[in-house]
Parts: C-alpha cells; sequence; structure tokens
C-alpha cells in the first residue's frame, strides 16, 4: 500500500457522504483510508459500514470517544501505506494530493511534504487561499529553520491535514499523537518537523479547511487541561526552535499570551463582570508565574503579532471588560 489517509470521526453523519465520496475520487488508487470513529452516537457508524461494505479501500475502527489525539495514534498504529496523512471528515481534498505529493516525496527522498490549502468561510461563503512558499521548494532541516517563521505566517504550520509524511521516518523517531484535548496537532507537527531530514514546501492547494464557528480551544470548559496542552505545545515549539539555534519569536510569544488568557478565563468566563472578579484578576498579575510571564512578553513585545501586541497591552493597563468581553464571545 502506497498511501494512508486518516481520519477521525465524532457525529459526523452529515458530512460523512460527501467527505468519503471526495476522497475516493482520488487519481491515485492505491491507498487506505482509516476512519476512526470516536464513539459517535449519531448514524456515523452505519455510514461508515455501508462505504466500507462498497469500497474495500475503507477500513473503519470504532473505540470508545477517547478524544482526537487518541483516534489518530490508532489510525497510525495500523497504518500500511509508505505514506501518512490527515483528512478532518467536514474539509475537502484536491482529487490530486496524493498523486502529485507523493511524487514529489520519491523524487526527493523526503520525510515530510507541506502544501497550500483554503481556508472556507461558511456563513460568507467565502474561500481564502494559504501557500507556504510562492512556489516549490526543497529544504534541508537546518534551511527549513530559518525560513520557518516566514513560511509560517503565509501558512500554518501546526496543522496536520496540510502535510503528508514518510511513515518509516514517523517510525524512526518514534513519532505519535499526544493524548490532549486541543493541541495535539500542533504537538505532533512540531515534532516531525524538528526531526525532519528533507522538506518539500509544495505551493500548490490541496485542502479546504471549512473554519468552524467556535474555536475549541475557546469553548473548552477544562481550563485546567487547555494550561497543561499549551504549556506542551509550547515546550514542542521551544524544543523545535532550539533544535535551530532561534530565538525567541512570535510563535512561542503566541503561547505565552494563551497561557496568560487561560488564567484570565478562569476568572472572567461565563460570569458577570463585577468589581470583587477585577480584584481577583489583579492579585492573579501579581502571581509570580503570572508576573514573569507578562515581562518575559514585554521584554519580547517587538516580536508579537500585533493581535498579541493589543492583549499584552489591554492586560498592562488593566482592561479587564475588555478581556472580560473577549472570554466571553
Amino acid at each position: 500500500m502506497k498511501a494512508s489517509l486518516i481520519m477521525t470521526v465524532y457525529n459526523s453523519e452529515r458530512d460523512l457522504p460527501h467527505v468519503l465520496n471526495n476522497i475516493f475520487e482520488q487519481e491515485f488508487k492505491d491507498f487506505e483510508l482509516i476512519a476512526v470513529n470516536d464513539g459517535s452516537t449519531d448514524m456515523s457508524s452505519t455510514i461508515l459500514a455501508e462505504y466500507a461494505h462498497k469500497d474495500s479501500r475503507l477500513k473503519v475502527v470504532n473505540q470508545t470517544n477517547s478524544g482526537v489525539g487518541s483516534a489518530r495514534s490508532k489510525g497510525l498504529d495500523i497504518a500500511t501505506g509508505e505514506y501518512v496523512g490527515f483528512v478532518d471528515c467536514d474539509d475537502e481534498v484536491s482529487p490530486k494530493l496524493l498523486a502529485e505529493n507523493i511524487h514529489l516525496m520519491e523524487e526527493y527522498s523526503a520525510d515530510l511534504v507541506l502544501f497550500g490549502y483554503s481556508r472556507y468561510y461558511p456563513s460568507e461563503n467565502e474561500e481564502k487561499f494559504e501557500i507556504p512558499t510562492k512556489q516549490t521548494e526543497v529544504f534541508d532541516n537546518v534551511a527549513f529553520g530559518k525560513m520557518f517563521l516566514q513560511i509560517n505566517s503565509h501558512s500554518d504550520l501546526g496543522f496536520v491535514w496540510n502535510k503528508l509524511i514518510n511513515r518509516e521516518f514517523l517510525r524512526k523517531y518514534d513519532i505519535d499523537f499526544v493524548n490532549v484535548k486541543t493541541e495535539e496537532d500542533a504537538i505532533f507537527a512540531y515534532n516531525v518537523i524538528q526531526c525532519a531530514s528533507t522538506i518539500i514546501s509544495n505551493h500548490n492547494s490541496y485542502y479546504k479547511y471549512t473554519m468552524k464557528k467556535k474555536s475549541l480551544s475557546h469553548h473548552i470548559q477544562d481550563l485546567d487541561s487547555l494550561e497543561s496542552d499549551i504549556k506542551l505545545r509550547r515546550s514542542a515549539a521551544k524544543k523545535m526552535f532550539n533544535n535551530w539555534a532561534s530565538s525567541y519569536n512570535y510563535v512561542i510569544g503566541h503561547n505565552d499570551v494563551r497561557l496568560l488568557d487561560v488564567g484570565f478565563r478562569k476568572i472572567f468566563q461565563g460570569k458577570k463582570l463585577t468589581f470583587k472578579r477585577m480584584i481577583e484578576a489583579r492579585r492573579y498579575l501579581r502571581q509570580p508565574e503570572t508576573h514573569e510571564l507578562i515581562k518575559i512578553l514585554l521584554v519580547n513585545f517587538y516580536k508579537l503579532t500585533n493581535k498579541d501586541k493589543v492583549y499584552v497591552l489591554v492586560t498592562v493597563l488593566h482592561l479587564f471588560w475588555v478581556i472580560h468581553v473577549y472570554n466571553n464571545r
């Protein structure tokens, strides 16, 4: 088997028929689709069984609800393809995704190819394209490290669905998904990137990502778990940049801003803005860990994105009503 596509499924009966038909329109036929049904309670399992009966390339795995990281890890365990990719069950892929990216990987003996994609906004019926580089380029790890921030600013490298990866490479470096609630994609992607010897940036777009109205990380209720997950993501990013002897940058800074924000969300999310809570917010800012975090952000202020700069300024100016609105949007 040349390629394995892994798709996690949870209560996706509305989108499944479309995405399955779409995936099996690949021009390249020597692939398997591994659908990991993560404890769906709707008709997803029935739909998957019907399609598996019609096309033997669909392999269905049913498990109790364990989260996206666990489901993707299960898919990797049973994958047999030389190359591995990932698909979300409410997105679309180009029929040329496998054919053209496998060709590139074999031509350059690459560990990883990352490609362009679009973000689709259903409410506006608008599609915005993001490409990693203006033309297809091949990098060794050191050269890619020098270009990471520039590439990431055009095409988010923290996703897994905009990549095709050599499976033997994953096994060699024992790279797998960690079972966290919100940051599994980025942690996995950063671990892949820091170990890859040859990386291809394909300027063509092959993936249409449907933007959800609500971000899972922004609306998660278990804020202690979210805080822990962001720290793991930050640690993975720092390890990757340390591998390139790279200094503090907007990627690490964004995780620091998110950590700062989680503390405020514990105070404000889902609650009315009261004088008592504003006092609590002031106490939070005086905590040694928070104080040190803000100090780091201010020292590296010029390296942050504009959005994160605004958040830091709002914080140091104690504009808690703005943070309250942000945390309850």
